[in-house]
């Protein structure tokens, strides 16, 4: 895994929450802030493009600005819409889901899902 220090990987205490949880969990290692949807400036804070598999993390969530601001929510969705039309799976955490422990089990059940999905299509 990778050991790099958390404060030189990640633009915010959230995601350096997440990046935690997901290191401590076992996954794998994802990729950052990954341009996921061709041709778009959108980028996953998480995400393994094997897999599908990509994580936002949401802060500020209570503050009426930036991405829950009217103009930065309906972009958002746009970026979800987006990403759901070009075959990814995208789970989003605020922070009151990460002090919750939600991420691991979410992504423990997403992973276990593409799995599955790939016995099936290998059978």
């Amino acid at each position: 895994m990778n050991e790099q220090p958390l404060e030189n990987y990640t633009k915010s205490h959230l995601e350096a929450l997440a990046l935690q949880q997901i290191r401590d969990a076992g996954f794998p290692e994802p990729e950052r802030e990954v341009e996921g949807i061709e041709g778009k400036r959108y980028r996953f804070d998480f995400c393994w493009k094997e897999e599908g598999i990509a994580v936002e993390i949401h802060g500020a969530t209570h503050t009426g600005k930036g991405h829950t601001s009217g103009k930065g929510f309906a972009e958002d969705r746009r970026k979800m819409n987006l990403a759901n039309l070009n075959g990814w799976v995208v789970f989003e955490f605020t922070a009151e889901m990460l002090n919750q422990d939600e991420l691991v089990p979410t992504l423990k059940e997403a992973f276990e899902m593409v799995e599955e999905l790939n016995e099936e299509e290998g059978a």
